[in-house]
């Protein structure tokens, strides 16, 4: 796939953001992974609609609408098949 490029740097409003996580989260973030060992992957600032199955079919829907444009904040997914094991909203002044 090939992304069109501008010379010039101001080209594209967007700004690279300096960290995905904030402060608290990366603490967290290197707890979990600790405890997480080698049986669990730890993703970061996961969509509610991709833990969910068959998703489409309630596209423009309440229940799509509920899910579409929240996350969480850590998901634990099983190292061998990345089946979502567990979902972790840390509650702090981040959010």
């Amino acid at each position: 796939m090939a992304l069109a490029k501008s010379d010039d740097p101001d080209f594209y409003p967007y700004k690279l953001t300096p960290s995905l996580l904030s402060p608290s989260e990366k603490a967290f973030y290197v707890a979990l992974m600790l405890a997480a060992g080698r049986r669990y992957l730890v993703f970061p600032k996961v969509r509610l609609a991709d833990l969910c199955q068959d998703l489409d079919r309630w596209a423009g829907t309440e229940a799509f609408d509920l899910v579409s444009s929240k996350r969480v904040d850590f998901v634990l997914c099983d190292a061998k098949t990345f089946r979502p094991t567990l979902a972790i909203e840390l509650d702090d002044r981040s959010h």
